[in-house]
C-alpha cells in the first residue's frame, strides 16, 4: 500500500500504522516539491497481512493527522465488492460529477463495506495542480478509507508533469 498526500511543509514523510487504533508501527517516505507551497508525500506500506483492517495516520513534524483506516484484500475466491468510475473531474461551470460521485461512494461505504476502487482515467479536468488538489480535497471523506486503482487518463497526465509524479 502506498500513502500518498500533499502539504505545505517540507519535511520527510512518514506514517504510523498497525493493526489496531494504537497503530505501533510507522514507515518513512520521501517527498517531491511542487512548488512553494506544495509538497507530495509518499509512504510505501508493506508486511501487510490479508484481509486484515489498518489504521494510520500522517506524521508532519509535531502535527498529526486524524486516524484512517483501509482493509488489505483477502486470498481466497471471495466476491469483490467495488467502484468503478471514470472521466469524473469537475471542470466547473456547475459541472461535479466527481463530487457527485464521491458524496455517493461515501453514502454506499456507510452501511455496506467496498473492498477497493478502480479508477479508469480523467480524475482531474486538467493535468494542473489546481485541479489535482481539487480532486483530493473533494475525495477527503472517501480516498483515506479506501484503496483505491487508479488507471491514468488523457487528462490527467501528459506524462511530464503533476499527473505523472502522483501515480
Amino acid at each position: 500500500i502506498v500513502i500518498n498526500y500533499g502539504t505545505d511543509i517540507m519535511c520527510q514523510a512518514k506514517v504510523e500504522y498497525g493493526k489496531t487504533e494504537a497503530l505501533g508501527e510507522s514507515s518513512l517516505g520521501e517527498f517531491e516539491k511542487v512548488n512553494d507551497t506544495l509538497y507530495l508525500q509518499h509512504v510505501v506500506i508493506g508486511n501487510l497481512e490479508p484481509g486484515t483492517k489498518y489504521f494510520y495516520r500522517v506524521i508532519q513534524g509535531s502535527q498529526k493527522s486524524q486516524l484512517f483506516n483501509f482493509k488489505t484484500a483477502e486470498l481466497n475466491d471471495k466476491k469483490y465488492r467495488f467502484f468503478m468510475a471514470g472521466d469524473m473531474q469537475d471542470p466547473g461551470n456547475g459541472v461535479q460529477r466527481w463530487k457527485d460521485t464521491a458524496k455517493e461512494m461515501k453514502k454506499i461505504m456507510e452501511s455496506n463495506p467496498v473492498d477497493f476502487f478502480i479508477c479508469i482515467g480523467d480524475m482531474a479536468t486538467d493535468d494542473k495542480i489546481d485541479y489535482w488538489v481539487k480532486f483530493f480535497q473533494i475525495g477527503r471523506d472517501v480516498l483515506p478509507y479506501i484503496v483505491m486503482m487508479p488507471v491514468l487518463g488523457n487528462h490527467d497526465t501528459d506524462g511530464t508533469t503533476i499527473g505523472k509524479e502522483i501515480w
